[in-house]
């Protein structure tokens, strides 16, 4: 469920609202589900001097090692990850420097 906060209320589609989950339950619900379910392709978070993958809060999903940086076909700049998860899979993907420290994942085929 989504919601936004404004002077101190929670609003959802329908009006003022309780939230359902933390943050932290959502991430671990995350973990979790990246643990059994080794999705093929996922959206995660890099941080790029740990050289880790993580989830919304920080969480580790895998460790990583990236490519050489190039332009993208709009300007922007985009690094080649591979990515090597805490659930035993091997994937690979592209980091997107400048738009928020995000990647986009995909299994490695035979990995």
């Amino acid at each position: 469920m989504y919601y936004f906060e404004h002077e101190g209320n929670r609003y959802g589609v329908d009006g003022i609202i309780e939230p359902t989950y933390t943050n932290e339950e959502v991430s671990a619900a995350e973990v979790k589900w990246f643990m059994e379910s080794k999705p093929d392709r996922h959206f995660v978070y890099v941080n790029r001097k740990k050289r880790v993958i993580t989830t919304w809060i920080g969480e580790v999903l895998g460790t990583c090692e990236f490519g050489r940086r190039y332009q993208g076909n709009f300007g922007d700049m985009r690094v080649p990850v591979r990515v090597k998860g805490i659930n035993g899979v091997e994937y690979h993907g592209t980091y997107f420097e400048g738009a928020g420290d995000y990647a986009r994942i995909r299994k490695v085929k035979g990995g």
